[in-house]
């Protein structure tokens, strides 16, 4: 082991609970509340509006950013000390594995109903996925198995002697969205923001928000896989967006060690600068030369901008 790779020996001592330098594939959990008196749905114009919805239902929903190979292992981890059992909708950000390794992982994850009057298994409610054309078209060739090419369902195949055999897989309604338009998942509103992951894949960020106290909405623009922030982009977030309020982004390296699909930290801190966050969360760092987070966030103190490093299991509250 290198010998300043300090952060990959610290990472498996103690539990993972507890140990901040324990780090899993960047993704984010957003639990928001629809409103109190109705369903959010989008119209033709982008334009949110609140349908009556019936009394006592229930508005809580859970929306996840990425679902990469060590998806289960934190979901398994955290979701219980937030009361959560099932999600909502994935928003996925690009088609590497670090976000898509954990896809059909998300039958264990699924809202149950009634059994199904010929298999006896409970039914699955399926999980929106919303991605990129060009996401979507990676993960058929990936995950083949969750788009059925016959009538059969998802999970089905069938034996030689004609018999249907059962396979317990996610339940999938992929959507495709498209570049700076709006959508639903979940019924939160929610806008992708292309950005380049290497000058051969754009990448989507996202921007949303979400109702905190008196009213005040807490804006999130949410960056996890970027080399390079096109300018139509960072126009986009700064002309027709509102001031954002917390940004996430991600700094592989150090300074002066540039990558080709990511930022490194002198390139996170001056996007902070241009953006001019209230607070930015970095994810997605490598061992390389970093200090242990919390000697890291010491150091990033001393910066005029406020930004520190994430966590697994790190809990950001709406103002």
């Amino acid at each position: 082991m290198k010998q300043n790779c300090i952060v990959s020996s610290l990472a498996t001592r103690g539990d993972p609970r507890f140990n901040k330098d324990y780090r899993g594939n960047p993704s984010l959990m957003i639990i928001h509340q629809n409103s109190d008196t109705g369903r959010e749905e989008l119209s033709d114009d982008g334009i949110v509006h609140i349908k009556a919805s019936q009394k006592g239902e229930s508005h809580r929903k859970t929306v996840v950013i990425d679902v990469g190979k060590t998806f289960t292992e934190n979901a398994l981890r955290w979701m219980p000390s937030h009361g959560l059992t099932a999600i909502d909708a994935v928003v996925l950000s690009h088609e590497h594995m670090d976000a898509i390794g954990g896809l059909d992982d998300l039958r264990g994850f699924q809202a149950l109903h009634t059994r199904n009057a010929q298999t006896g298994l409970p039914e699955q409610t399926p999980i929106s996925v919303h991605l990129s054309e060009t996401c979507l078209a990676a993960l058929k060739s990936q995950f083949f198995y969750l788009f059925p090419k016959t009538s059969l369902f998802a999970g089905e195949s069938v034996s030689p002697d004609g018999t249907r055999v059962h396979r317990h897989v996610s339940k999938l309604d992929f959507c495709v969205v498209q570049s700076f338009q709006p959508f639903l998942a979940a019924g939160l509103r929610m806008i992708p923001l292309p950005v380049m992951h290497g000058e051969d894949l754009i990448a989507n960020g996202y921007a949303f928000s979400l109702d905190g106290s008196n009213n005040k909405k807490t804006n999130v623009v949410y960056l996890s896989d970027i080399s390079r922030m096109p300018i139509e982009t960072e126009n986009f977030i700064m002309e027709k967006l509102p001031p954002t309020d917390v940004l996430v982004v991600d700094a592989l390296s150090l300074d002066g060690l540039d990558h080709h699909t990511h930022y490194n930290l002198r390139q996170a801190v001056e996007l902070v600068r241009r953006l001019k966050p209230r607070r930015t969360f970095l994810v997605g760092m490598s061992c390389d030369r970093f200090l242990p987070h919390d000697d890291m966030n010491r150091e990033l103190k001393a910066l005029d901008v406020d930004i520190e490093f994430a966590f697994d299991g790190l809990l950001v509250e709406t103002r």
